[in-house]
């Protein structure tokens, strides 16, 4: 784990990889494809050139999530070892609010080209479970709501010398929810 940055905008990124990255290798080999970060691993030529990375997404955010389940459908074995990846700089606040934004556009897109996967999918991703089951209960209305009014506060306190990663979670969860409204729903069900 890497120390905590004495400046205040880098705090977000440092923080959300602290609690939701950062995990030991016998824990992410219990789930070994969802797990999958391809910041730092090692594959076989030939089984990464007939698997690849898909080329329909662009940008940051979930290209690791499609080759992981693309391993899985394919039958592959991963292994996790304790070999962390050293960051030589953090992204600041706002550029990870902006990272994070397009990470959650290629969800969805993911949702739309790889309909074969979506179970898969849907049970890797905490952020779809989540979504899904507050879609169940009916809180889709006050989950946009909160996206259309809270935004600009959720971005201003994410960018604070505070940030929470209780409300980047539901941060993410409102973006969802307004894509959702924008015609995702139309196309497909989470």
């Amino acid at each position: 784990m890497a120390p905590k940055p004495f400046r205040p905008e880098l705090l977000l990124r440092w923080k959300y990889g602290v609690k939701r990255e950062c995990h030991s290798a016998y824990s992410r080999q219990l789930k070994p494809y969802s797990s999958f970060i391809s910041g730092n691993f090692l594959i076989e030529y030939e089984t990464f050139h007939s698997i690849r990375f898909n080329e329909e997404l662009s940008g940051y955010g979930h290209e690791d999530t499609l080759l992981g389940l693309d391993l899985k459908k394919h039958r592959v074995d991963i292994l996790h070892i304790d070999n962390p990846t050293i960051h030589m700089g953090l992204d600041s606040n706002q550029e990870f609010l902006e990272k994070t934004d397009q990470g959650v556009k290629n969800l969805v897109k993911i949702l739309h080209i790889m309909p074969c996967m979506r179970r898969d999918i849907e049970k890797s991703i905490t952020l779809l479970k989540v979504f899904r089951f507050l879609r169940k209960v009916g809180m889709l209305y006050p989950l946009r709501w909160v996206s259309r009014v809270y935004t600009p506060l959720l971005r201003k306190q994410l960018c604070g010398s505070r940030p929470s990663i209780l409300l980047m979670d539901l941060y993410k969860l409102t973006l969802l929810a307004k894509l959702y409204t924008k015609g995702w729903r139309n196309q497909s069900q989470p």
